[in-house]
Formats: structure tokens, C-alpha cells, sequence
């Protein structure tokens, strides 16, 4: 039943993240369509600066909570949320300072004189949305995942809806960047005061001891998860310093990853970080580890095959979302696609459930420093595709690296410390079967008709050869099969 209830948290999670990744993908199609290359390029550049800050505050402290809430009391918990809550506002107001002071000289850098007043509005946008971008870690910790889900949801649609809301009534970037602004007004005010609402009935109880420890703890992660940002960032940044606007925002559609990879991902993840911290705690190492490897088996299993489909059909795919005008981002998405493999774990996480989060910063910096060497070197021999083909090889360094330190830390040797014969496995049938089926990517078909035509023979392929080798139980198909029908939200 344990298991079985945790399926259904990680289906739920999952649902919300789905609908958010569902809207995120409508938004850059419809984004596309209702500007012009030099204005996708200053709104990418304007979303660039912030995602290289905002981890900082996000990642850490988002990390925190699902640390320390299991470890609190109610009464202690409502004051945890108190100075989270103040934590992440306060880090905002010197968030947005940095982006007040630095717009001229990003404008400059950006080769962009419209990037200037652009950022000049943006700045409020730190201050109005993160202080409450914890509520969805929260509500998974305390086991509330429809609320999560939901959360999640508004949190990252409102956004999108503002600003192409904006743009189809023919205004222009200023106003849409505007209304993003007064739609937050309105997602801080509905979130503060649920909070609110939620923990009104207990007592305050304020540890001064949690402040030093949350800072200590989460600073770690956040430095790392700022330099990890900056890291993949930095293709766009040298592309935006060597190329004009335009050639940007071909990479910028080029250099994206499918964000279903990363749902799947962080869906797990999310729900399994708390459990693995509670098994740490009464070290049932063993059991924490079997649980590890067979999240990441369960994963490879639908990223595997994803990868290798994106990769036959990826002409087809960029066309038919961004257009003609974006056929030199092909070569670009292909490139990023490699990372896909990798994506099956989350190497970091047992760093973050032993406290070891130092090294994560030191893996972190490694991977900035990596990539910055290989991105000067492989732009200048590959042009756009040098920076992608950096941060592919810095990520897998890091891995290697994470990988290695957990080693060392739970006592185990290369091969027990991951499923490496499992996942070769899975990945060899995935490509095995696009081998087979992609003289149907070569028919003369339009662009959605092949993609549709290769899925309908490329998955039942991969599905029959997976169950009769074992990879597949009847048990992975029946939990499939409750997610599509949403039984767990019933449950």
C-alpha cells in the first residue's frame, strides 16, 4: 500500500507538471508566431538574466524545506514557512536591485539597446513571485500533492497567459512584461494569504537556531544551482556576445530541451527526497539505495525512447513548432537531445540527503569552469553548435563526478552504484527500434503526419520488445494505465 500510495503522489505531481509543461510548450509556439526575431530574442535575453540569479534563492531554499519540515513540529513548521517566507523576499529585493544596476551594462554587452527598458519593468518581477515559489515543495513535504499540483500550475501558467494574453491584442513587449507584473500582484496576494489561512490556528514557535541552519544548508545548494545556471546559460551568453539578436534566438529555440525529461524527473524527485532523507535518518542505506536505483531504471525506460524518437523526427518537430524561419535550430536541438541519457537520475540527490551539499557546489563549479573552457574553444571551430556540444560534455563530467563522491560516501563500489548494465540495456532496444523505423522519418509526408506515422510504429515496437525482455512488468503497465485514466486523483 506504501508503495502504491507513493506511486500515486509521484502520478499527481506528475499530472500538475504535465499541465504546466502542456502550457509552456503552447507558449513558445504562440510567442513565435506573434513576434519578430529581434523581439523573441530580447524577451529570451530578458529571461536570461533572470534564470541566471533566481536559482540562487529557488533551488536552495526549496531544497530546505524538504529537509528540515519532516524534522519540525507543527508549531515550528508554521514558523519555518514564516522565515522562509522572509528569506526569499528579502534575497528578491537584492535580486532586483542587480537587475536595476546591471541594465545598462547588459544592454551594452547584449549588443541590445532594447533590452534596457525592458529590464527596467522586468525588476519587479523577483520581488512579486519568488517569496512564494516554495508553496508547491511545501504542500508535497506535508503529503498534499493535488495542492502541489495546483500550485505548481498557477505559479508557472501565469506568466504565459499575461504576456501572450498582451501580445494578441496587439500590444507590444513593454506591455506584455506590464501585465506579467499585475498578474503577480495577484499570485502573491492568493498565496500569502493561504499561507496564511493554512497555518492560522498554531501557535508561532520561532527556532533562531533554523536560520543559521537553513543558510548553512541551502546557501551550498543555491551557489551551486546559480553556478550550474550560469553554466548552461553560457552558450546563450556567448552567442549573444559574438552574434547579433537575431542569430540568438535561433539558438535559443535550438538549445532547448523537451521539459517532459525534467517533469518526469523532478516529479520523482520531488516526492522521493523526503522519504530518502527519513531512511538516511534511521540508516536504511541499503533500502534507500534499491529505491534509487529502481526510480532511475523507471525513468530510463520513458526517457530512453524519447530521446531516440525526438532524435529521428527532430527536422520535423522544430519546423512545425517555430516555422521555416528556424531550420538552422535543428542541428541545435539534436545537440541538446544527447543530454537526454543523462537525464534518468538526479545524481545529486543523495549529496542533498546526506548534507554533503558542499560538494555539490565543487561539482558545480566544475561544470561552470568546464563548460566556459569548452564553449570559447568549440564556438570557435563549430559556431553555434559549440556551446551546446560544451554543455553536454561539462554535464557529463559532473555526473561522473557526483557520481564518485556518493561512492565515497555510502561505501559503495562503481558498478553497485548504479544500474549501468540495466540502463545500456534499455538504451540499446530504444535505438535498436529507431534503427528499424527510420526509413519512415524519409517518407514525403508533412511534417506532423511523419511524427504521427513513427510514433504509431516506433512505440508498440519498443513497448513488445521492453515487456518480452523484461523490462517492462505488467505492473509498470497497470500503473500507466491508472495515471492515463487519473485514477489517483480519485484514490
Amino acid at each position: 500500500m506504501a508503495a502504491k500510495r507513493l506511486s500515486d503522489r509521484i502520478g499527481i505531481i506528475f499530472l500538475g507538471n504535465v499541465g504546466t509543461l502542456a502550457i509552456s510548450l503552447l507558449f513558445r509556439v504562440l510567442l513565435v508566431r506573434l513576434t519578430t526575431r529581434p523581439e523573441l530574442g530580447s524577451y529570451n535575453q530578458v529571461w536570461l538574466v533572470y534564470g541566471m540569479i533566481s536559482p540562487i534563492l529557488l533551488y536552495g531554499v526549496a531544497t530546505s524545506v524538504a529537509y528540515f519540515i519532516p524534522q519540525l513540529s507543527e508549531e515550528e513548521r508554521k514558523g519555518f514557512v514564516a522565515q522562509t517566507f522572509l528569506y526569499l523576499l528579502v534575497g528578491s529585493l537584492v535580486f532586483a536591485a542587480g537587475i536595476y544596476l546591471s541594465a545598462p551594462i547588459l544592454s551594452t554587452y547584449f549588443h541590445n539597446a532594447e533590452l534596457l527598458p525592458l529590464l527596467g519593468i522586468f525588476m519587479w518581477y523577483p520581488i512579486l513571485a519568488l517569496p512564494i515559489s516554495f508553496l508547491s515543495g511545501l504542500f508535497i513535504v506535508l503529503d498534499m500533492s493535488k495542492r502541489a499540483a495546483l500550485a505548481n500550475i498557477l505559479y508557472y501558467v501565469s506568466t504565459p497567459v499575461a504576456v501572450i494574453f498582451t501580445l494578441f491584442l496587439g500590444e507590444d513587449l513593454t506591455k506584455a512584461l506590464v501585465a506579467n507584473n499585475i498578474t503577480q500582484i495577484l499570485v502573491l496576494c492568493g498565496g500569502t494569504a493561504y499561507l496564511w489561512w493554512m497555518y492560522r490556528r498554531t501557535k508561532l514557535v520561532w527556532r533562531k537556531d533554523l536560520v543559521r541552519a537553513q543558510f548553512t544548508y541551502s546557501t551550498p545548494i543555491g551557489l551551486s544551482n546559480i553556478l550550474s545556471t550560469i553554466s548552461r546559460q553560457l552558450g546563450g551568453t556567448v552567442v549573444s556576445l559574438f552574434y547579433p539578436v537575431s542569430q540568438f534566438a535561433v539558438y535559443s529555440v535550438g538549445a532547448f530541451e523537451i521539459p517532459l525529461v525534467r517533469v518526469l524527473s523532478s516529479s520523482m524527485n520531488s516526492v522521493l527526497l523526503p522519504r530518502f532523507v527519513g531512511l538516511y535518518k534511521e540508516a536504511r542505506v541499503e533500502e534507500m539505495v534499491r529505491i534509487w536505483h529502481k526510480s532511475i531504471v523507471k525513468l530510463a525506460l520513458l526517457i530512453m525512447p524519447i530521446f531516440v524518437y525526438l532524435f529521428l523526427i527532430a527536422p520535423q518537430f522544430v519546423l512545425l513548432l517555430y516555422t521555416e524561419k528556424y531550420v538552422g535550430s535543428v542541428t541545435l536541438f539534436r545537440i541538446y537531445l544527447c543530454l537526454y541519457p543523462i537525464r534518468v537520475a538526479q545524481y545529486s540527490m543523495l549529496l542533498y540527503v546526506t548534507g554533503d551539499t558542499k560538494t555539490i557546489l565543487r561539482g558545480s563549479g566544475l561544470y561552470l569552469i568546464l563548460n566556459l573552457v569548452l564553449t570559447l574553444v568549440l564556438v570557435q571551430v563549430f559556431g553555434l553548435a559549440g556551446p551546446a556540444l560544451a554543455d553536454v560534455l561539462a554535464t557529463m563530467a559532473m555526473a561522473v563526478f557526483f557520481l564518485r563522491r556518493v561512492g565515497v560516501l555510502l561505501d559503495l563500489g562503481w558498478r553497485a552504484l548504479f544500474p549501468w548494465g540495466t540502463l545500456s540495456r534499455v538504451l540499446g532496444v530504444s535505438m535498436a527500434v529507431g534503427a528499424v523505423t527510420y526509413p519512415l522519418v524519409l517518407l514525403p509526408l508533412p511534417n506532423l503526419l511523419t511524427m504521427i506515422v513513427l510514433g504509431i510504429v516506433y512505440l508498440p515496437g519498443y513497448l513488445l520488445i521492453a515487456f518480452k525482455l523484461g523490462f517492462l512488468e505488467r505492473s509498470d503497465i497497470e500503473l500507466t494505465r491508472d495515471w492515463v485514466l487519473l485514477k489517483m486523483l480519485v484514490r
